[in-house]
C-alpha cells in the first residue's frame, strides 16, 4: 500500500493537476483563435494558478532558492 505523507499531498495534487490546467489554457487559445472568444481574463487566472502549482509541486525551488541568494540543492 502506497502512503502519502501529510507534507507530501500538496506537492502530489499540484505536480498532477499542473498538467490539465496547461491543457485548459491551450484549449482557451485554440478556442479564442478558432472562435474569436476573448479568453484573456481565463489566461491569466489560469497562469496565475499554474505558477502556484509550479511552487507548490517543488518545481521552482531553485528559482526561489536563487532570488533568497541561497545555493541550488542540485549543486
Amino acid at each position: 500500500m502506497h502512503n502519502l505523507q501529510e507534507w507530501q499531498r500538496t506537492e502530489v495534487v499540484a505536480r498532477h493537476g499542473v498538467a490539465a490546467l496547461i491543457v485548459l489554457r491551450e484549449l482557451c487559445n485554440r478556442i479564442d483563435a478558432y472562435l474569436g472568444w476573448d479568453f484573456g481574463a481565463w489566461e491569466e487566472t489560469i497562469d496565475v494558478v499554474i505558477e502556484q502549482c509550479f511552487v507548490a509541486a517543488g518545481m521552482a525551488d531553485d528559482k526561489i532558492r536563487e532570488h533568497l541568494g541561497l545555493k541550488s540543492q542540485r549543486s
